[in-house]
């Protein structure tokens, strides 16, 4: 009782209070402050159609250790068009982020990510640079995006997205795409 007593304190008190919470084989959730969650996703399938020429299944297989080639081909796009979101009811959707995990060869090389919704194509973000031994790009909040839907988990499941390799030299190579919905 102790214990749990002073993680509310702790909770109350702190403006950036953090926390994990993983419910059996469910999406790791992670809370900013009270009555605020995350629940992370990725994009595990993508359309051979519009894929980047070198191992693109690497690029959705979760795995931040295993890359595609080295897309050498200026503006090649990769499709994502399913995540692992299940569509369960977490509460009400706040905010919708995403971000990659990769690498450049060259040091004006950037990613470009384009959220694809039910009802259009959304906003065109600028990633920038990456290393060279791969990270991951700062989070673009995409839900307020052009042709944004009105986000429920429903939503949130149909959501595809587009990455394009933007080269100025060198190549670039993809690794996940990771999705980030904070709900109440």
């Amino acid at each position: 009782m102790k214990k749990i007593f002073l993680l509310l304190i702790l909770l109350v008190t702190s403006a950036r209070a953090q926390f994990i919470v993983t419910a059996g084989g469910g999406p790791t959730t992670q809370g900013e402050a009270v009555g605020s969650q995350t629940a992370t996703y990725y994009f595990d399938g993508y359309d051979e159609g519009e894929a980047w020429t070198d191992t693109p299944a690497n690029f959705c297989d979760g795995d931040v250790e295993t890359f595609t080639g080295w897309e050498s081909n200026d503006n090649q796009i990769q499709y994502f068009d399913e995540n692992t979101c299940d569509g369960t009811d977490l509460g009400t959707i706040t905010k919708v982020e995403i971000r990659v995990f990769g690498k450049i060869s060259g040091g004006a090389n950037s990613f470009h990510l384009r959220p694809v919704f039910p009802g259009g194509d959304g906003d065109e973000h600028n990633l920038g640079s990456i290393s060279f031994s791969g990270d991951w790009s700062s989070y673009v909040d995409v839900t307020n995006d052009t042709n944004h839907p009105t986000w429920s988990w429903a939503n949130v499941v149909l959501l595809d997205a587009e990455v394009r390799v933007a080269l100025a030299g060198g190549s670039n190579a993809g690794a996940k795409v990771e999705i980030r919905v904070t709900y109440n």
